[in-house]
């Protein structure tokens, strides 16, 4: 987490607030939220790939084109 707080230790710094811990918890909070929003990105690409993938396997008429088994 404290790697998180070093991406923006240079802005913390200017803040100088009286108790250090608050710029670094709001540092980490700003890069796990950044963390979040690109996880959620890549997780709406590999949905909208998986969807993709689904609906090609789909014959014309919404049956799958492999033979059952």
């Amino acid at each position: 987490l404290f790697e998180y707080a070093r991406e923006h230790a240079d802005a913390s710094g200017l803040l100088n607030h009286q108790n250090p811990l608050v710029p670094a918890l709001f540092s980490i909070d700003l890069e796990q939220e950044a963390t979040l929003e690109d996880h959620g990105e890549r997780l709406e690409a590999l949905e909208h790939r998986l969807n993709e993938q689904s609906t090609d396997a789909q014959g014309p008429d919404g049956e799958t084109s492999e033979e059952p088994q």
